[in-house]
């Protein structure tokens, strides 16, 4: 993560140093944007109807500033939702394993946009680019699963024994976190001020429970005793799905060696306020009877 930063600083870095020799770049966009939402972690091994079950939207609102036509500095705000299903699951142990979850995200990130070769949409000189994104971002999430007939909230039963006194390690996980946010995308201007966009981006975060699901199972009786049939119950659900009374049987519920992640595909569309004077305006207007200044 400090490597990502440091990265981010130094191409900020870079492009508020050229951004003198290229005034007529530096601008503000303004755009909104929405798509599909997906979820990758413990519950997934898809079939192709358990991919499209487990599809939402996301929707997302940004501001840009053009450094210069390689370098963005943008800020976003987005809210999507994620889920996932072992019983659309291809693998017949993780369909037994028998869980669910749904979560709402809510993020706000701040990204460095590359855009390669160049993208300027005044005078459409340059009016399509691939770019490439980087940043870090806060997020917001809560999972809950559909259990007899509603939605439950995971994480205050504590599913994988938090805050019980036999498993001192094991802490109630925190729904607010930090993500990597990174992706490709096109940009197309389809006049001098509104540009049409495209792009995915990945969510590296650093939690392993989006989903609710990391460790190994806590017998059935302590969750029972300590936490309640509720508890007891969505923490290990084999037994709902086998059809037979609940016991004690050791497992392992999740694979706690990678962390859990969501992508965001969006498509964009965005206003270039070039006339504001952060345009430079004048200089913009005086190149369309003249040869660009670099």
């Amino acid at each position: 993560m400090k490597k990502i930063i440091k990265t981010l600083l130094l191409l900020a870095a870079i492009g508020l140093s050229t951004q003198g020799s290229k005034a007529v770049a530096q601008h503000f966009e303004v755009g909104i944007g929405g798509g599909p939402s997906n979820y990758y972690g413990d519950l997934g091994v898809y079939t192709t109807s358990g991919l499209i079950n487990n599809m939402h939207m996301n929707v997302t609102g940004f501001v840009k500033y053009h450094l210069n036509p390689t370098f963005n500095l943008g800020l976003s705000i987005s809210h999507g939702r994620i889920s996932a299903d072992d019983r659309f699951s291809k693998d017949e142990a993780r369909r037994a394993r028998n869980l669910n979850f749904r979560s709402p995200i809510t993020e706000v990130a701040l990204r460095m946009d590359v855009n390669l070769p160049g993208f300027e949409p005044y005078n459409l000189r340059r009016p399509a680019s691939p770019y490439l994104f980087a940043g870090i971002a806060a997020f917001r999430f809560n999972p809950e699963t559909f259990f007899e007939d509603q939605w439950v909230k995971l994480r205050p039963l504590g599913t994988e024994g938090q805050g019980l006194d036999a498993y001192p390690e094991r802490d109630f996980y925190k729904l607010t976190q930090i993500a990597i946010p990174m992706g490709i995308g096109f940009k197309y201007a389809l006049s001098e001020f509104l540009t049409l966009g495209f792009e995915i981006g990945f969510r590296l975060t650093f939690t392993d429970y989006l989903d609710d699901v990391s460790l190994d199972y806590v017998p059935y009786s302590l969750m029972l005793e300590q936490r309640g049939e509720v508890a007891a119950a969505l923490s290990d659900r084999r037994w709902e799905y086998l059809g037979q009374e609940p016991m004690d049987m050791a497992g392992q519920r999740g694979n706690p060696d990678k962390n859990d992640g969501y992508v965001f595909t969006v498509l964009t569309l965005s206003y270039h306020f070039l006339d504001t004077g952060l345009g430079q305006s004048r200089n913009r207007r005086s190149n369309r009877s003249g040869c660009y200044s670099f």
